[in-house]
This record gives structure tokens, C-alpha cells and sequence, in this order.
């Protein structure tokens, strides 16, 4: 017949002693456990290096076309940029003078960086050349005088070199200009010569103006 023992007061007080000593350590391992971590974040090293100011700044590109004392910039000093253009009035590459056959009207351009930043490239752009008769005429022929006349570009200089070379009527499109790159403070020359040849030069080109824009670029 099996032994069964009864628990003895004894063995109850035993029992909840040791329940109350696993309570106790349980209690003492996290308070230590707590103080550790406590004691490790407070006492940890944090070092750091703060950059101020974090900037940055935009260069200026901005191209001065001058002839004969004369000279027109993309952008007025003191005035905004947004454009990046302007329109010259004042400086006629063709001369703006009366030709007659065997005549010619060189003009030379200076083209100058005044930005902050250099000019990685250079264009020419010719719009289309038109035919008229010349303001104050008494009379003007039928002719087309954009083919009668013929006209020179070159670069000057170190690096220089022709852009076009042919009648006004054949220049149109965008051509590179060099040498490259425009340092600021540094020009470009521009050479422009008008000639008006004399060998099938007739009436029917008389009283004409040929008028034809030109634009010069500066890029970065």
C-alpha cells in the first residue's frame, strides 16, 4: 500500500521560504541588471563635429559685345539674369554703309566673358538673310541682294579659325566659335567682312538693303 506523507507545518514555512528567497533574488537580478544599463548609457562616450553653414553659390555667365567704342552686354550690371539676353541695336556687323561693285565693310567684334565662370563654348547664329528696298530709295531693283553680297567671319588670334565663308543667303544655322574655353575677364575676336564683287554685280541689286540678325552665344 503506497506510503503517502502529510506536509508538516515545517515543511510548509520551508516551502514559502524558498518561494520568498526566489522572489528576492529575482528582484535583486533586475535592479542590478537596471543599475548596469543605467550606469553604461551615463557613462558612454559621445563625441560629434557640426558643419555650419552648408552653402552653395551659382556662378555668372555673361557675354559683352563691343565694336568701335561701342557695347551691348546679355545682362545690365545690377539687373536680373532670368532672360540671359539682350538686343543689340548699335553695333552693324554689315557696316550699315552704301556699297557699290567692288566695295567691302569690315567689321571687327570683340566678345568678351565679364562673368564668374568660364564660357565652355562659343556660337554664331544666323538667321535667314531678307531682300528690301532701302529706306529713303527712289527707286530699287528686283534682285536679291542676300546672294549678290558676299560675306567672311573668322576667329582671331591663337585658336582662331573661319566660321563662314560665302554669300549672306548661305548663312543660316548655328556654328561653333573657338578657341574654347572662355576664361572670365578673357574676349573672343570676330573678324566680319562685307564684300559686294563686282563680276555680275547689275541694276537689279540697286536700292536694296540686305538685313540678316545675328546672335552670339556664350554656353557653360
Amino acid at each position: 500500500m503506497p506510503n503517502h506523507r502529510r506536509n508538516t507545518p515545517d515543511d510548509r514555512r520551508s516551502s514559502r521560504r524558498g518561494t520568498v528567497l526566489a522572489w528576492a533574488s529575482a528582484a535583486v537580478l533586475t535592479v542590478t541588471a537596471a543599475t548596469l544599463t543605467a550606469g553604461s548609457a551615463v557613462s558612454a562616450f559621445t563625441v560629434a563635429v557640426r558643419n555650419d553653414p552648408n552653402s552653395a553659390t551659382t556662378g555668372t555667365l555673361v557675354l559683352v559685345e563691343s565694336s568701335d567704342g561701342t557695347s551691348c552686354a546679355s545682362t545690365g550690371a545690377g539687373t536680373t539674369t532670368d532672360s540671359g539676353s539682350s538686343t543689340c541695336s548699335t553695333i552693324n556687323k554689315y557696316g550699315g554703309g552704301l556699297l557699290v561693285p567692288g566695295g567691302s565693310s569690315t567689321k571687327t567684334v570683340t566678345l568678351t566673358n565679364r562673368g564668374s565662370v568660364a564660357a565652355t563654348a562659343a556660337t554664331l547664329t544666323a538667321a535667314p538673310c531678307t531682300s528690301a528696298r532701302a529706306s529713303g530709295a527712289t527707286a530699287s531693283g528686283s534682285g536679291d541682294l542676300c546672294s549678290a553680297l558676299r560675306v567672311d567671319i573668322a576667329t582671331t588670334g591663337p585658336g582662331g579659325a573661319t566660321v563662314y565663308t560665302g554669300a549672306l543667303s548661305g548663312l543660316s544655322g548655328t556654328t561653333a566659335l573657338a578657341p574654347v574655353p572662355v576664361a572670365p575677364g578673357a574676349s573672343l575676336t570676330v573678324v566680319v567682312s562685307v564684300t559686294f564683287p563686282s563680276t555680275g554685280a547689275d541694276n537689279t541689286v540697286q536700292g536694296l538693303t540686305a538685313s540678316q540678325p545675328l546672335t552670339w552665344t556664350f554656353s557653360s
